[in-house]
């Protein structure tokens, strides 16, 4: 009886080791963050091809206080209301406290694209990691509006 369990146990330890190995992070996770957006001097440019890279570029400019593309991604309104709001300051607050703070993905609940008006809504909730105690509740609804051939966003709504 005993060998039969050394054998199964040596076996679940093969197992676990033959998976750790395979499933090393360096091949298990991508960079997120595509070379679509170039910033040089002057000015920003700002390539996404739908609402949702939008979206997603969005939020990794603000997970790392980059305002310059946040303020290519969003209209001039919405920019103005984010940076009198005390958005930016209250987002750069955040991430002082805690600077492991990263955005993971947006999960989208619905969605509505239209492409002949150049118009989208996008219902979803910004997942970040680690979990943080300042923000509660991530879950938006994100207005866009192609402008362009730039699909920037016009409002956000809790």
């Amino acid at each position: 009886m005993k060998r039969y369990a050394f054998i199964l146990y040596t076996f679940m330890i093969i197992i676990s080791i033959s998976t750790a190995v395979y499933l090393k992070p360096e091949k298990s996770i991508r960079p997120v963050l595509r070379d679509d957006i170039t910033v040089e001097e002057n000015p920003v440019e700002v390539k996404t091809d739908t609402p949702f890279d939008t979206i997603f570029h969005f939020y990794k400019a603000a997970e790392s206080n980059n305002w310059e593309i946040v303020k290519a991604l969003v209209t001039p309104s919405l920019w103005t209301y984010l940076d009198e709001s005390g958005f930016t300051r209250d987002w750069e607050r955040i991430k002082r406290r805690n600077p492991d703070l990263k955005f993971v993905l947006f999960v989208v609940g619905h969605h509505s694209v239209d492409e002949e008006k150049g118009e989208a809504w996008v219902m979803g909730k910004a997942e970040l990691t680690p979990k943080n105690r300042d923000i509660t509740d991530f879950s938006r609804m994100i207005y866009l509006k192609r402008e362009e051939n730039i699909w920037k966003i016009t409002k956000i709504v809790p």
